[in-house]
């Protein structure tokens, strides 16, 4: 499968696999003593340089002067690290004389910290949606539930769910047509009907 065709793609790069799958391959006993040591250190590191990064407040004159030299408009005040880490053109290489301690962190560790930071935000959103959409393969539907009673399905969705009959949103939100508003129309139905 194309990770770009992935549902969650931006949890399930290519980068960060191994911070996915080597406690899964420690747990099944795929992993030995050195390489879990290893990737331990590397994400040991990687916490520490994030910690680092968070508390660094360079010196606002040396900002402006470092900014103002890479083409980039000056801060209005005195940013960290992080923020100036999360400017687009910016990069920990280009910063690395504001910080000096990142000669410290080796070059993958550096990398995985920056693509923590500069895509935080969105990540977060990502987690919170896997979070929901976990949430809603557990949330049961009624057996008995009347699809044809339900109020903005359309008349396909209806025949399709009465046909499936799905144990919980989860099964019902994969079938073939049926749409997040669907899903929702089905909530609101059972919301209505005193149901949670």
């Amino acid at each position: 499968m194309f990770t770009s065709r992935a549902e969650y793609r931006l949890l399930l790069r290519e980068d960060n696999a191994d911070a996915r799958l080597t406690p899964l391959g420690r747990e099944i006993g795929l992993v030995g003593d050195v390489q879990w040591r290893l990737f331990r250190e590397k994400y040991d590191a990687v916490q520490e340089l994030m910690r680092l990064l968070e508390a660094s407040r360079p010196p606002y004159e040396a900002t402006c002067v470092l900014l103002e030299s890479l083409g980039e408009n000056p801060p209005g005040h005195g940013p960290g690290m992080t923020e100036l880490v999360r400017r687009p053109s910016l990069d920990l290489a280009l910063l690395q004389p504001l910080c000096p301690a990142l000669e410290n962190f080796a070059p993958e560790v550096r990398r995985q910290a920056e693509i923590l930071i500069k895509y935080a935000g969105y990540l977060a959103r990502q987690e919170e949606l896997v979070a929901r959409t976990r949430e809603a393969e557990e949330r049961p539907l009624p057996p008995d539930i009347d699809y044809a009673r339900v109020i903005g399905l359309s008349s396909e969705i209806r025949e399709k769910l009465s046909q499936a009959r799905p144990l919980n949103f989860g099964q019902a939100g994969r079938i073939s047509g049926v749409t997040p508003a669907a899903l929702a129309c089905i909530a609101i139905h059972l919301r209505k009907g005193g149901m949670p």
